[in-house]
């Protein structure tokens, strides 16, 4: 029998139409030389056309308000854990998370919900916020016997000892260890809250139709999908792949497949500096290169945009499942992607029920809340997308509490916090308002506080308007010729978004005042901010324009920078400070904590003795050598290890190794010191 022949019985038997092909063919697998024509070829076109073409629902950005109630009720599941509840340096990614999701949720809670049911709980901290925001009773599935995360009794034991508010009322928690498809164990009465944290590929399929089987039922369905690599097409539910032949999609596992694939493509990322990138020899990227060189698209954004509409087209098959049902179905952006790539929450009530409010609370910047916009001053915080998202609230909580103590920034008239396409990238921004005369005073206590230098990525302050940049440039080079300077002003510009600065400085080279700009030696730093919405789109047809001219002796951007780094490094000893001081019972038998950190704040701490040190750096020696193999950087190894054989000598408060970098080595009883 011929080889051919042979390969027909084969494919004839497994019931495939056509011979079997070599894995590569398919594009699914790395080969160093693609065929010059293949069948894979074939699909990989087929699926990337088709969806360049599709047409997907827009996920909305709609941040809308942190619910106060969710910071309370974070408090209180962290408080009493009974374990860790995150890896120390993922803790303000998954606690945003949850404070987002939950905020979500509460929003649109309708009044006559009677259970949360959490699907895929693992600890539970999602159900565990919105039960105790709501004080509606939990049911939290896993099929894995995960320890809680929150212990209810501890909780009220230290809240009966505390003399700070009212208690708070502890609802009822149930936990289940089955599948999530198993529905013997949910509530067979009341209105269910359906709530689900990235569930893994098709589990997010099983989530819905089980919403869909609760019917009326149903309250609201929150769910934030993840993993969509994982999903296969014999997976889907038959109302599924029927939206997709109906959107044209022209195959069915391979093809499925290669779509797929594309989301761990877009989140693989691109080429580290001096290596190759990711799945470079992989046939289905060669091909999206081709297709983006052709276009003129960098090939790392185009395959993320695909990516991203590759999960958006599955999120569509279920919203289509849901609407089909009668129920209000959305997409929520409720996280920067920066802080999670499975940044989508799908939302869904009843028939009547409502998804939005009619008016998104929140205001534009820097226009927020000001009586007379064209002639306010005052500065934009941008918040780090890494805070949690009640951040923002309780960051003007703060700063207005203080201000009216008659302590810290006196020269602060208002906070408000805004929603923006500036803020796309983050949870929010905050806009301080002062009066033209105490805005220099206000950026100097601004960047003289930890607290605003550690949450916040920039300092945008504004003062002036123009309509063009044409105006703002001629305005701002005549604004530093009289101010009267002994020596000749050197400029720096700052502009949001960034694709300002370099219509900016075209404009200002167009006036002959190129000569002016160092971005190093600079004396002076323009900043320059979009007046309103539109202006975000049309970078340099703007139709008004914020802009202000700050002395660097006023505001450093650099320095602000530099300061925000240091701080992100010095995380770790924070984070365990709290951690210490909050869970003391997880640090029995430790007597001392040696810290790396890169700033040199801590080593003025008067409570570190050269005893202290001295038996703290015997103890903590070998903790210390393991903890520098650790470390990437040689050098700082080798003087650190240095450092440590000669401790017992070392009066200083830390065991440095040279510049700002340096071991903090502290007792766990001064950790434990309130």
């Amino acid at each position: 029998m011929a080889a051919a022949d042979a390969q027909q019985l084969l494919a004839a038997a497994a019931g495939q139409d056509q011979p079997t092909r070599p894995m590569f063919a398919e594009g699914l697998v790395c080969q160093h030389q693609r065929p010059a024509e293949t069948c894979g070829d074939c699909r990989v076109e087929r699926v990337l056309a088709w969806l360049q073409k599709l047409e997907v629902t827009e996920v909305q950005r709609d941040g809308g308000s942190t619910d106060g109630r969710v910071a309370c009720a974070m408090e209180a599941v962290m408080g009493s854990a009974k374990k860790f509840t995150f890896q120390h340096e993922k803790a303000f990614k998954h606690r945003s998370q949850v404070e987002a999701i939950a905020s979500h949720c509460l929003q649109r809670l309708p009044k006559d919900s009677d259970v949360v049911v959490e699907l895929g709980a693992g600890q539970a901290l999602l159900g565990h916020a919105v039960s105790v925001a709501s004080g509606l009773p939990l049911v939290a599935i896993d099929r894995r016997a995960n320890a809680d995360a929150f212990d209810p009794e501890e909780h009220e034991e230290e809240e009966a000892c505390s003399a700070e508010g009212p208690a708070v009322a502890r609802p009822s928690v149930r936990r289940v260890v089955a599948d999530i498809s198993d529905e013997t164990h949910w509530p067979s009465e009341g209105n269910v809250v359906l709530l689900a944290k990235h569930l893994c590929g098709h589990a997010s399929d099983i989530a819905v139709e089980a919403a869909l089987r609760l019917g009326s039922r149903l309250s609201l369905l929150c769910l934030a999908p993840c993993c969509h690599a994982r999903m296969r097409w014999q997976d889907l539910a038959p109302s599924s792949q029927q939206w997709f032949r109906d959107a044209g999609f022209v195959g069915h596992g391979q093809e499925f497949q290669m779509l797929m694939k594309l989301s761990s493509l877009a989140r693989a990322g691109s080429a580290k500096q001096g290596g190759s990138a990711p799945f470079s020899k992989w046939p289905f990227r060669q091909r999206i290169v081709e297709a983006a060189a052709a276009s003129g698209t960098p090939a790392e954004v185009l395959i993320e945009s695909l990516g991203r509409k590759a999960c958006r087209a599955v999120d569509e098959a279920r919203l289509a499942m849901l609407r089909t049902a009668g129920f209000h179905a959305a997409l929520v952006e409720y996280c920067a992607a920066g802080v999670s790539p499975d940044n989508v929450l799908l939302l869904a009530v009843p028939e009547g029920g409502q998804l939005f409010a009619a008016a998104a609370e929140g205001v534009r910047a820097p226009e927020a809340a000001l009586g007379s916009a064209s002639s306010a001053t005052g500065a934009l915080l941008e918040i780090d997308p890494a805070m949690p998202g009640t951040f923002v609230q309780r960051l003007a909580n703060y700063l207005m509490e203080q201000q009216a103590a008659g302590g810290l920034f006196p020269a602060l008239w208002r906070v408000a916090p805004a929603t923006d396409k500036l803020a796309a990238k983050s949870p929010g921004l905050l806009c301080l308002v002062a009066s033209p005369e105490q805005l220099p005073s206000l950026l100097r206590q601004l960047a003289q506080c930890p607290l605003v230098q550690r949450s916040a990525a920039r300092l945008l302050p504004f003062g002036h308007t123009a309509d063009s940049l044409q105006h703002l440039a001629a305005e701002a080079v005549q604004q530093l010729a009289s101010g009267g300077q002994a020596a000749a002003p050197l400029l720096r510009v700052a502009a949001r978004p960034r694709s300002f600065e370099k219509e900016v400085v075209r404009q200002l080279s167009e006036l002959g005042a190129s000569d002016l700009l160092s971005p190093a030696r600079f004396t002076h730093t323009l900043f320059v901010l979009p007046g309103d919405e539109a202006a975000v789109e049309a970078a340099p047809g703007v139709s008004s324009l914020r802009w202000s001219l700050v002395r660097r002796s006023d505001l450093d951007p650099s320095a602000w920078l530099y300061g925000c780094r240091g701080d992100g490094g010095n995380a770790s000893y924070w984070r365990f400070a709290e951690v210490a001081r909050r869970w003391p019972q997880r640090l029995q038998g430790v007597r001392s904590v040696a810290v790396w950190t890169d700033c040199s704040r801590h080593q003025d701490d008067s409570s570190i003795t050269a005893d202290s040190l001295d038996t703290a750096g015997k103890g903590s020696s070998n903790n210390n050598n393991r903890n520098h193999n650790n470390n990437k950087n040689h050098s700082n190894n080798n003087h650190s290890n240095n450092n440590n054989n000669n401790i017992d000598n070392n009066n200083n408060n830390s065991v440095s190794g040279g510049g700002e970098a340096s071991w903090v080595v502290r007792w766990v009883d001064q950790f434990l010191t309130p």
